[in-house]
């Protein structure tokens, strides 16, 4: 339709060009006929002058003929038709009337073929530029028309314009033609179509086999169907069979579901099921009356939506640990009720499906909150009667004390009499024996001092005991606090392997202390520390004073190490 719209555009515009009256245009018309006849030599008489006139007269324009007669052809009285430079001969003149004639019908043939050729192939390359080259071919056809035209009519300014648009044509032809050539080059040539068209014949030779096996297996398959018919019928009828069945074990599972679910509504316990993800899946009737929900509204919450976060987390961490270990697990679990947090003890248990895959967990709680309020008071009595037990067995155990102590006390009286009398005799024995061997040697001396000594010892054990027998009022005196220190120091047995490390202030007071006892608890103090340590170490003993009073307060490190 396009090129079409071109070719009409074009004749119009050279029927216009052709036919628009020109100024002074008629007047020229008529004597251009008769300047062709003046201008024409004359020539020599003919031999047969009928045969000579009529080879002597030069072909009639058809144009001349309607330019006498007042047509509409252009032409400028200063311009000679093209048939006067040819002189008029009718050998030329013919020669120029059928080329230009027949160029002109195969330049306005061409365009035609073109238009046709795109109008047919729509998948055509480039079918623009074989209209433009139809427009370019049809211009040129022009013209040629009006170099035929120009025989007789001297109308060169519509040849010129004609060219003009001819060269416009032709011009941009050009330049759009050159960047299309390395695009046309691409496109497949009759090799490569030949190529596909014989990879498109094989192939349609094995479509055609194929559907020859496609046909021998429809027919071998609508053997299988009619077979395979049959055997749907069988097996349709055992479904219906099967159906039956099974619409009956529906029956039968709806009535189980059904007792199930009065079982699990008029349970005392609440009861539910959760999914993987911890979203309700089911209740019971006791789970809407305890937590004021409903079932409905339950379905797709998790312990998030409908308790605390504590709480919550606490359920979520229990069913996370069902889920992990895969089996029935037990624990006591806390939830808020209306008269406050009541304990239950949940049992819980992952549910499998057909392939042993967890898909939910059930949960059983029951209220035990009665029970460990019992439980409660029931520790508290005991441990009241266990504290009155222990006081009585403390009263019991004071009571054989006292008496223990009364008995020993009884004993250390006469044992401790006993045992001085020895004790002292052998006093007096090494008193003796100092006062009569004066001259005897060191090592003498040394042991009688030695024996002296470990009398006074016993004497004092003896003493202790009896004071520890029988209840004795301290005997405060003013005592220096460096020397009972040192005293008490110089009366322990500190093995070899025990460095003693003695850090006594200078400064301390005076104390008002019984110095026998006091003696004996530092001595205590230091023995224990001395027992401690069987490999050996280090034993620091520390006074300083850290609180003065009317007395004077001692206060005293020992570490070990």
């Amino acid at each position: 339709m396009k090129g079409m719209g071109v070719v009409t555009v074009w004749g119009l515009l050279v029927a216009l060009l052709l036919l628009f009256p020109w100024p002074g245009h008629a007047a020229e018309r008529t004597g251009v006929v008769r300047y062709a006849h003046l201008s024409a030599k004359p020539k020599a008489p003919p031999a047969d002058p009928g045969r000579a006139a009529v080879a002597e007269s030069p072909p009639q324009a058809p144009f001349a003929a309607a330019a006498g007669q007042g047509g509409g052809a252009k032409a400028a009285s200063q311009f000679l038709p093209h048939g006067t430079c040819l002189s008029w001969r009718p050998a030329l003149m013919w020669t120029h009337i059928v080329s230009d004639s027949l160029i002109a019908l195969a330049y306005y043939s061409i365009p035609v073929a073109l238009i046709v050729l795109v109008r047919r192939r729509r998948d055509l390359q480039f079918n623009w530029m074989f209209v433009l080259f139809g427009v370019f071919i049809m211009a040129c056809g022009t013209g040629h028309l009006l170099s035929l035209y120009n025989l007789w009519v001297p109308d060169y300014m519509t040849s010129g314009i004609v060219k003009a648009i001819t060269a416009f044509v032709s011009v941009i032809t050009a330049v759009i033609l050159w960047p299309l050539i390395p695009k046309a080059v691409a496109l497949p040539g009759p090799a490569q179509w030949e190529a596909v068209h014989s990879a498109l014949r094989n192939e349609v030779a094995e479509r055609a086999e194929a559907e020859a096996e496609v046909r021998r297996l429809n027919a071998g398959l609508e053997e299988r169907v009619a077979e395979r018919t049959a055997e749907l019928e069988a097996a349709n009828r055992m479904l219906a069979e099967a159906n039956q069945g099974l619409r009956e074990r529906e029956a039968q599972v709806l009535e189980s579901q059904c007792l199930l679910r009065a079982i699990i509504d008029n349970s005392t316990a609440i009861i539910y099921v959760k999914d993987l993800e911890g979203r309700y899946l089911m209740v019971n009737r006791r789970f809407e009356e305890l937590f004021h929900v409903m079932r409905e509204a339950v379905a797709g919450k998790t312990d998030h939506d409908l308790f605390p976060r504590e709480q919550a987390d606490a359920f979520r961490a229990f069913d996370q640990r069902v889920l992990a270990a895969g089996t029935v697990l037990e624990a006591e679990e806390v939830a808020p009720q209306d008269d406050g947090p009541h304990t239950y003890i949940s049992i819980k248990a992952p549910l499998h499906d057909a392939a042993g895959n967890s898909y939910a967990i059930c949960g059983i709680s029951a209220d035990i909150t009665g029970r460990k309020r019992d439980e409660e008071e029931i520790r508290r009595l005991n441990a009241d009667l266990e504290r009155k037990m222990e006081e009585l067995v403390a009263a019991e155990e004071e009571l054989v004390r006292k008496e223990k102590l009364s008995i020993l006390g009884q004993l250390s009286g006469s044992v401790g009499h006993e045992l001085r009398n020895p004790l002292g005799v052998m006093s007096n024995a090494v008193y003796f024996l100092k006062m009569v061997l004066t001259d005897a040697d060191e090592t003498t001396r040394e042991y009688l001092d030695i024996v002296k000594r470990e009398i006074d010892n016993s004497q004092r054990i003896i003493t202790d005991l009896l004071d520890f027998a029988r209840t004795k009022t301290p005997q405060a005196q003013a005592v220096a606090a460096r020397d009972l220190i040192h005293e008490s120091l110089g009366r322990c047995a500190i093995p070899d392997n025990v460095a003693l490390q003695a850090e006594i202030a200078e400064t301390l007071p005076l104390l008002r202390v019984d110095p026998l006892q006091l003696g004996q608890v530092l001595l205590n103090f230091v023995t224990n520390a001395v027992q401690a340590m069987p490999n050996g170490g280090a034993l620091r003993v520390s006074a300083r004073r850290v609180l003065s009073s009317e007395f004077g307060v001692l206060s005293s490190n020992l570490e070990a190490e």
